[in-house]
């Protein structure tokens, strides 16, 4: 505690100075209290005058603001009424000058120009006085806007006056200093002109003086009109309401050119449009002649003017650029109303028969326009620093091209011409057939001269033929001359009606080509097969350089997604791809027919190899004479292919051919899904993981994870290699133990080894039995301890030792035993330890409790949770499970058949973990048979996420899938049957449903694939129901089912609107399976309760909906909570709790519908859409009782009381013996989890109320079930 300050410390000592003082602290402390509360009462009153006076002082200061800002507003209007005089004043005295007498006239005539150009100036200036007070205010007082808008509307009336004034002057002093000059005829024949003296080199000194003056006030007045429309404009910016003002225009004050340049042009234009007239057919006169007087006059222009300009201090303005802009104007002008309105009655006259002559009149018109802009860009550029370069396209003002901009029709005319020209040039090109050679010499009429800018490939990088590089060169040149078009706009029109329609017309003609070259499968040709390899280099080739193409920035965002050819070079690529494909099937379709014979006879595959009549040893390597013809004949073909194909595709192509080999030669592929666990460390009660050491890779040594070691290197070191006993698991776990018994080097207490944690710990029951099985190896006697122990290691639960001679376990030997434990532990661990040295080999190493659910050897606890719902089908091995990232790891059922320790097991790499397959075919079978539900077993079609076998090679899949409909439910003597009856099932198991595929219906080759499947399962199997992925619209008689797949992921508000979703279906077979349906997103958490009420809307509506859909499961159904993959999920695990989700609560509404009747109901309520329900009548298999269940879904936040009618019951209602179950919570968000396990569960309660007529509530974000129980029927057995 700090020490009180030194005031405290004297008040204490002259107050408490003996202890006798103490006996007056009372009297004191009430008197110090009273004078506090004194104290806090003046400090009270003196802030409330303090905040009176503040209040005060801030009223007082907001009106002495207001009363200065009315007196500055009154300034601002005094000041800008004075300038704004002053401006009508100057334009008044120029307007209305006072008349005079003839001889007051002829005196004042040398002044009068004189005089008016000051009066001009004067009124510019006060413009400028005027913008800069309205700049001022316009920025520190934006709330004056009306006042800055009554002085702007002023100004423009006055200016509105000013400008024709000063340009009637401009325009009278022009004659009088020779303007327009005289032209003279030029010589035709000999294309001369003479040359045109330029009056304003030849101005006296007072014309100059007096030209000078009108031309910079003139200047001036648009340099200030320039600087208004800049302000008008930013203030329309920031002020978004002034923006629609007739004043405010964007339009940059000098993009057109010098109002006095201007002037100077068009005196002259009506003098050369007399020489226009007698050069209609013979154009390039005309813009000979403009251009004459263009370079004529230039040097003049820029010499006399660009002085002038830059007095008038006009910043970045050039003389000579507008000059030229005002000649361009005026031949623009010309053309448009004389040339082209011509040529256009021409072209359309001759529409519809040919008009060679009238395309090559717009071809030449447009060649002289190009000519012309690149002679005017040249003599503009003299000097001239701000013009663009020719290959970014002229400026609009300085192109004659800009005629198109107003007229797209006459550009489209253009680009036709443009197109007409190149076909016919492609034409003739075409027949030539040695251009479609891809090896044959050829002229070098394609070769790309000047196109090596766009170009990096060549044809030869893709072997393609040389008719290739012509189309590439002569689109290229269609894209050079639009690029004179002075606009971005112009040019894309122009290329997507010229150059990208010749090539898609060329592109057309390449895929009619390949369509033409058809071959028999028993009759590959050479020369077909070269012509398919030429046509798909053609495609690589030219999909390459529009790729090319499309990165330059001559084509950057010319089309709708940026790219100007995106659908080109889709096409291109299916092209290629489809031809491709094309030649794969001819390949090895011919493969196949040629080894049929030979594949049909296995027994060539194995044993002794016979070649040339001599056995070979089996280190040697052979080949059945049978398969040599084959291989043979594929060899050449690839050779060829080699020869024919681009790099590129020829890899592709082969990588292909190996694959389908692979397929086509080893016959093998790959819901309660595999997914979070669900199944290895789930469903599945093996509590050791990864028991066979082969989730590290068949190379060893490798990684045992999630087997750890017990010691140090000095004691032990473990590692893998490849000496299992098994011989589709090769590798097994080898213990070098090196310390021993002796003192020397003893071992530590407890010995030294492995353990095993399982999967998150392994829960251990007390009195539980688990069985224990390993396979062991020694090089010498043997002393091993095989336990259950704390997950430390320093409590034991139960032991086992493992002894045995040197001889006993010299060679792999198989152990089994019991192990009870004495106590619980739900984080134990499996360790295997010994004290004695020497080398210990392990493998298929398995811990199984022997209390599974229906021995069966799933875990109880999850199989009866599973049970509770009544699943009427179970749907499995999953979907990207069955499927996998890559078809090396897909689903494989023949591989998770016979003994577990035989299983090579796999990586499920669709969700990122190794799987013993201990939970394999067989399995889930056995699991559906004892929960009495129908398995669906969903195939792999030839796909994976990321792979597909091409219908050709399809095969052997599907001699696969047979062979597994066999292991499933044939007789116990079929080559499948026998397998299955000898691992204890000798009854063939009720397989009635098979799904082709997991949604796979958008892949190239499904449908392909599909049709393999459906018809070589039927043919063997004609009653079991298959399944398709593709939607109910695609199946027909050419491509039946008698199922479609469904899959519905999606939020919770939309999943209840959902509910409706099959009310409008076609009725009639196919039904659907709705297979996979959740609720995911944010309002999904874990598993909310919104999320399940969601999908009870759902159910409700497939339930209302049960003629076209024949079955639902939600999807996934586990999760283990150390590895949830994926959210939400139904029942949630760990190793030895667990607990349902809201949504799995939700199923037990449901576990009655399967058999059940509808049972049409009336339910009222006042106008709310947040409600969906339904009735249906059941019977208890345990009491025979008959129920009518209602169901109720309020998806709403509001209480509903409903009035529910009943009718059409065959008997009434008992007045006793119904119930009410109701699932909600105090939040829609609510989850549950291991603290809270049913947080959200249904709570039932009975009924008084319950009849054919009854009112109910339903509370906010609930699922209501009303059970009423029925009387019994007179037909009902006692």
């Amino acid at each position: 505690m700090p020490p009180p300050p030194p005031s405290v410390r004297g008040f204490l000592d002259a107050h408490f100075a003996s202890p006798d003082d103490l006996a007056a602290a009372p009297a004191l402390a009430e008197l110090l209290r009273r004078e506090c509360d004194g104290l806090d009462a003046s400090l009270r009153r003196a802030e409330a005058r303090l905040g009176a006076a503040a209040a005060s002082w801030l009223a007082r200061s907001s009106e002495a603001r207001a009363n200065l800002l009315r007196v500055r507003s009154r300034e601002a209007t005094l000041q800008l009424e004075s300038l704004v005089g002053n401006l009508e004043d100057a334009a008044f005295s120029i307007v209305r000058q006072a008349p005079m007498s003839k001889l007051s006239s002829i005196l004042r005539k040398s002044n009068e120009t004189e005089w008016k150009q000051g009066k001009l100036l004067h009124a510019v200036d006060a413009v400028k006085d005027i913008e800069r007070e309205l700049v001022r205010i316009s920025t520190s007082r934006p709330q004056w806007a009306n006042l800055v808008m009554a002085v702007d509307s002023r100004v423009d009336k006055t200016l509105s006056i000013l400008r024709p004034q000063a340009l009637t002057d401009y325009r009278a002093l022009l004659p009088s200093l020779g303007w327009p000059p005289s032209l003279s005829s030029p010589d035709t024949e000999k294309d001369k002109y003479p040359q045109i003296p330029n009056p304003l080199v030849l101005m006296n000194e007072g014309n100059k003086a007096r030209y000078s003056q009108s031309f910079q006030a003139l200047c001036a007045l648009q340099h200030v009109q320039g600087n208004r429309e800049s302000r008008l404009c930013q203030t329309a910016k920031v002020t978004p309401a002034l923006a629609d003002l007739k004043y405010f225009t964007r339009t940059a004050c000098f993009d057109n050119g010098l109002w006095a340049i201007d002037e100077l042009v068009h005196p002259i234009a009506s003098r050369m449009e007399y020489h226009f007239v007698k050069w209609s057919e013979q154009p390039e006169f005309i813009f000979t002649l403009v251009y004459k007087i263009t370079k004529d006059f230039m040097d003049g222009v820029d010499d006399v003017l660009q002085p002038l300009i830059d007095q008038a201090r006009l910043v970045g303005l050039s003389a000579k650029e507008s000059w030229v802009t005002g000649m361009v104007k005026i031949l623009v002008g010309y053309l448009e109303r004389q040339i082209f309105p011509a040529l256009v009655c021409s072209y359309q006259d001759h529409a519809t028969v040919g008009k060679p002559e009238v395309d090559s009149s717009w071809l030449h018109l447009n060649d002289v326009m190009i000519s012309f802009d690149k002679r005017m860009q040249l003599l503009a550029d003299s000097g001239i620093q701000k013009m663009t370069s020719l290959s970014e396209g002229l400026s609009r003002s300085l192109s004659v091209f800009s005629i198109y901009a107003e007229h797209p029709d006459w550009l489209q005319i253009w680009a036709d011409v443009e197109l007409c020209s190149a076909q016919d040039k492609l034409k003739s090109e075409m027949e030539d057939e040695t251009s479609w050679s891809c090896s044959g010499q050829h002229d070098q009429r394609g070769h790309m001269e000047n196109s090596t800018k766009f170009l990096l490939s060549t044809r030869e990088d893709y072997k393609a033929p040389p008719v290739c590089e012509f189309v590439i060169k002569t689109a290229l040149s269609m894209v050079e001359r639009g690029r004179v078009l002075p606009n971005r706009g112009m040019q894309i029109q122009y290329n997507r009606s010229s150059s990208v329609r010749f090539l898609n017309g060329f592109f057309l003609v390449l895929r009619e080509r390949c369509e033409a070259l058809q071959l028999s499968n028993t009759a590959l040709e050479d020369h077909s097969l070269s012509k398919t390899s030429c046509a798909i280099n053609a495609a690589r080739y030219c999909e390459n350089v529009l790729r090319e193409w499309d990165e330059d920035t001559t084509f950057l965002d010319m089309g709708p997604q940026g790219s100007l050819f995106t659908d080109e070079i889709g096409f291109l690529v299916k092209l290629g791809t489809d031809h491709l494909e094309q030649i794969l099937s001819w390949v090895l379709l011919e493969f196949e027919d040629l080894s049929w014979e030979y594949v049909q006879s296995i027994g060539s595959w194995s044993g002794q190899t016979i070649l040339d009549d001599e056995i070979l040893d089996e280190e040697n390597t052979g080949v059945s004479p049978g398969f040599v013809p084959s291989l043979d004949v594929l060899m050449d073909r690839t050779a060829k292919l080699k020869r024919y194909l681009n790099s590129k595709d020829f890899l592709d192509l082969w990588r292909s051919i190996a694959e389908g080999l692979d397929y086509y030669i080893y016959s093998s592929i790959r819901w309660a899904e595999e997914i979070n666990h669900a199944g290895a460390g789930g469903l599945w009660a093996e509590l050791v993981s990864n028991r066979g050491f082969e989730a590290g890779g068949p190379n060893t040594p490798s990684n045992i994870d999630p087997w750890l070691i017990i010691g140090d290197e000095s004691s032990i070191i473990v590692g893998t290699d490849r000496t299992s006993c098994f011989e589709r698991n090769p590798v097994a776990l080898r213990m070098e133990v090196l310390c021993g018994s002796k003192k020397t080097n003893a071992c530590p207490s407890g010995g030294v080894g492995v353990y095993n944690p399982g999967y998150w710990g392994m829960n251990i029951e007390k009195g539980k039995v688990y069985k224990v099985s390993l396979h062991v190896r020694s090089s010498d006697a043997l002393s091993l301890t095989a336990s259950l122990t704390s997950s430390d290691g320093l409590q034991k639960l139960a032991a086992h030792t493992i002894t045995g001679s040197k001889k006993t376990f010299a060679k792999w030997t198989k152990v089994e035993f019991h192990l009870r434990s004495n106590q619980n532990n739900s984080n134990s661990r499996f360790q295997i330890t010994t004290s004695k040295s020497g080398l210990v080999w392990l493998d298929q190493v398995s811990v199984m409790p022997m209390d599974t659910y229906m021995g069966h050897g799933f875990r109880k606890d999850l199989a009866s949770m599973l049970a509770n719902l009544k699943p009427q089908f179970l749907k499995f091995p999953g979907g990207n499970y069955a499927m996998g990232n890559y078809l090396r790891n897909a689903f494989r059922w023949s591989e998770t058949v016979g003994p577990w320790e035989e299983r090579p097991g796999h990586f499920n790499d669709a969700w990122g973990y190794w799987t013993d397959d201990g939970l394999g075919f067989f399995e889930f079978l056995q699991l559906a048979e004892d929960l009495g539900a129908s398995p669906v077993w969903v195939v792999n079609d030839g796909a994976s996420l990321n792979e597909e076998v091409s219908t050709k090679t399809i095969a052997s899949l599907v001699k696969d899938v047979v062979n597994g409909i066999e292991f499933a439910s044939g007789g116990p003597k079929t080559t499948w049957g026998s397998v299955r009856a000898a691992m204890g099932h000798p009854e063939p198991f009720k397989l009635d449903y098979v799904s082709i595929g997991n949604q796979e219906c958008w892949m190239l080759y499904y449908r392909g694939n599909y049709q393999k499947f459906y018809s070589a399962i039927k043919s063997a199997y004609p009653d079991i129901n298959i399944i398709s992925s593709c939607d109910r619209p695609t199946i027909s008689a050419s491509n039946p089912a008698d199922l479609y797949d469904v899959h519905v992921y999606t939020s919770s508000t939309n999943m209840f609107s959902k509910a409706s979703m099959f009310d409008n279906t076609p009725r009639g077979a196919p039904k659907a399976i709705v297979s996979e349906y959740a609720v995911t997103g944010n309002d999904a958490g874990k598993g909310t309760l919104v999320a399940a009420l969601a999908e009870a809307a759902f159910l409700i509506g497939l339930e209302r909906n049960s003629d076209v859909v024949e079955m639902a499961s939600c999807a996934p159904l586990f999760v283990n909570d150390n590895d949830r993959r994926w959210s939400p999920d139904a029942i949630v695990f760990n190793s030895g709790q667990h607990y349902g989700c809201p949504n799995y609560w939700m199923l037990h509404f449901f576990k009655e519908s399967s058999g059940a009747t509808l049972h049409p109901t009336a339910i009222q309520v006042s106008s709310y859409d947040q409600l969906v329900a339904s009735a249906i009548t059941w019977q208890n298999a345990k009491d025979k009782s008959t129920y009518l269940r209602i169901k109720v879904v309020n998806f709403g936040n509001q209480a509903v009381d409903l009035n529910i009618s009943v009718a059409e019951l065959a008997t009434g209602v008992k007045k006793s013996g119904s119930k009410q179950t109701v699932l909600t919570s105090s939040s829609p968000l609510d989850e549950n989890s291991f603290q809270q396990p049913e947080k959200v569960a249904p709570v039932s309660s009975p009924m008084a109320n319950a009849g054919q007529q009854m009112g109910a509530s339903v509370g906010p974000y609930s699922l209501t079930s009303f059970d009423l129980l029925l009387e019994p029927s007179k037909h009902d057995s006692v």
